[in-house]
């Protein structure tokens, strides 16, 4: 009921004079943040509002399709205005990249997401963590402004979608997931472009940087975690970024008998960025919270300049998720 009271008071604000938005997402985009970031935004342009949209860091290439309707801006270049701020799948405002002094700017600050993790940041906080993705959020927003819903707007939505259920292979995955998708192909979403641009396009240096980090890959003595490392010098080696290996996590996880699997990767600014995935017994949301992150109970993440070397945190994972593991309880 409270997210219902939520949704409806967000479209009775929009459907309002209210007619200035900024739309951002969180730092490291990927399908969900773009693809609501794009759905809404053309939503949005409908009804005669006035859009931006930013981010903090660029779209990854194989995103960029999506941008063929809306230009995304680079959030540092943002000059402050007032407005509605609306946040999407991002758990803390801190991972927008935006100045505190830059939000205070806003009249109003909305924040939809999905994640278990979130800490209702905004004035309006349309937070659903049943759904599958914040993709399903929008969709149901739209749905409420009775906005039509074009081959342009189905196709940002589908890829937020089909990305964060993994194919609606995840077990985030409901009926109204597929029920959705169905009815944004019935309306235009261009799947062919979809699956080849997301699924189907790597350049020669990522499948090479690729096949070199799983070289890489290690398995702790109890066989049930795994883990990769990907340091600054293997970037410099294969002229790559973080673009060209979204997902490399999940081999690590897909290992017969791991549980936990998780990807750490260095930064240039001497911080640590990781990502965890989990079969399901674990909760590596509540692993990645330890380390001042979050995310969802399969997956989660967090970055951290608290290391002065990867092995020291790998050491510290190991430990806390070794620990989990051994009290035996499901989360």
């Amino acid at each position: 009921m409270e997210v219902l009271n939520e949704l409806n008071k967000l479209a009775d604000i929009i459907k309002s004079s209210e007619d200035n938005y900024v739309l951002i997402s969180h730092v490291g985009p990927d399908g969900d943040n773009i693809g609501s970031l794009v759905g809404l935004a053309l939503g949005l342009l409908q009804l005669k509002k006035k859009v931006t949209v930013i981010n903090a860091d660029p779209t990854p290439k194989k995103y960029h399709f999506l941008e063929k309707c809306i230009s995304i801006s680079a959030a540092k270049e943002y000059k402050k205005q007032d407005g509605n701020l609306i946040v999407l799948d991002c758990p803390d405002l801190k991972r927008t990249g935006l100045s505190e002094d830059a939000i205070s700017s806003f009249s109003r600050v909305v924040n939809i997401d999905h994640h278990i993790s979130n800490i209702l940041f905004g004035d309006i906080n349309l937070v659903d963590t049943s759904a599958a993705a914040t993709g399903e959020i929008v969709f149901k927003l739209l749905q409420k402004l009775n906005i039509d819903f074009t081959p342009d707007i189905s196709t940002p939505l589908y890829t937020a979608i089909m990305t964060d259920t993994g194919s609606f292979r995840y077990e985030n995955t409901t009926g109204f997931s597929l029920e959705t998708g169905a009815f944004l192909i019935n309306h235009g979403a261009d799947l062919n472009k979809i699956n080849v641009e997301v699924y189907e396009t790597f350049s020669p240096a990522s499948i090479r940087f690729m096949a070199a980090a799983l070289k890489k890959l290690e398995i702790a003595q109890i066989g049930t975690i795994a883990w990769i490392i990907v340091t600054n010098e293997m970037y410099k080696q294969f002229g790559v970024n973080e673009d060209d290996f979204e997902g490399l996590v999940n081999y690590a996880k897909s290992i017969a008998g791991i549980e936990v699997a998780f990807l750490v990767k260095e930064g240039e600014d001497s911080t640590l960025k990781v990502s965890l995935r989990s079969k399901g017994v674990i909760d590596v949301n509540e692993i990645a919270a330890k380390f001042g992150g979050g995310g969802h109970k399969k997956a989660a993440g967090f970055m951290t300049g608290d290391y002065s070397n990867y092995e020291s945190l790998v050491k510290d994972i190991l430990f806390e998720t070794s620990k989990m593991l051994a009290s035996g309880c499901e989360k």
